[in-house]
């Protein structure tokens, strides 16, 4: 980013090292998004028309949220950010791990699959956290995002599943966004990292290379350069 001329804003999540405040939901970390945006736009050697988010995971939903009610934002980047509402993704999370266990007889497989809507039920109900993921459609706000946006997704995906890209790209175009990217990579998992093996969560200790691929950071760098600096 610092060759391309684009500072980075590093913060601690509210919590955690040295920001306080109680944990809380998505919507309200995208309240502190808001109040670090404000920020940057009160320093004098920002230009406050070429601020960016970049957000992973559940940050791919936090984006969209602030983006949708500030269209002065110099575009969003979305890795693997969700297009189901959190009951659906933890569904497909859940269900997976027993579609593809090895050595289950089919009445086995489909004994486990039925335990399956309760297991998510009983997570969605942990804290006020889960009980906001659980319900939190991505789409609506989604559409109503007018900044330009850049998809992207690993191939290998098995915590957002790699379709939901497609939909977020729909959705964005279907509802009006002339600006919007998407680049799907073959080879990398949730977390952005090359897997030799079918990307579930339980490789992620075992992988050899921790580093974010160069492939993808140029990516990001350029799409943000050939934005923010218009």
């Amino acid at each position: 980013m610092a060759r391309e001329g684009i500072a980075v804003l590093r913060l601690d999540d509210r919590g955690v090292g040295g920001s306080g405040g109680p944990l809380g939901t998505t919507a309200d970390y995208a309240d502190d998004i808001r109040q670090a945006v404000a920020w940057l736009r009160a320093q004098r050697d920002v230009e406050w028309r070429s601020i960016a988010l970049v957000g992973h995971s559940e940050g791919g939903a936090i984006a969209p949220i602030v983006a949708a009610d500030d269209s002065t934002l110099g575009g969003i980047v979305l890795l693997a950010g969700p297009a189901k509402c959190g009951r659906d993704i933890l569904d497909d999370q859940f269900r997976r791990p027993i579609l593809v266990a090895p050595g289950l007889s089919d009445s086995a497989r489909q004994a486990e699959l039925a335990k399956v809507p309760e297991a998510v039920a009983r997570f969605s109900q942990t804290n006020a956290w889960s009980r906001w993921f659980a319900d939190y459609d991505p789409l609506p706000t989604l559409r109503r995002v007018r900044v330009p946006v850049l998809v992207l997704q690993g191939a290998l995906d098995r915590q957002v599943s790699a379709g939901q890209a497609d939909t977020l790209t729909t959705a964005l175009r279907g509802a009006g966004n002339g600006d919007v990217t998407l680049t799907v990579y073959p080879d990398l998992n949730h977390l952005f990292l090359h897997t030799d093996g079918d990307g579930a969560p339980t490789e992620y200790p075992g992988l050899a290379d921790t580093r974010i691929p160069d492939r993808v950071l140029e990516d990001i760098a350029a799409w943000l350069s050939a934005r923010l600096h218009r």
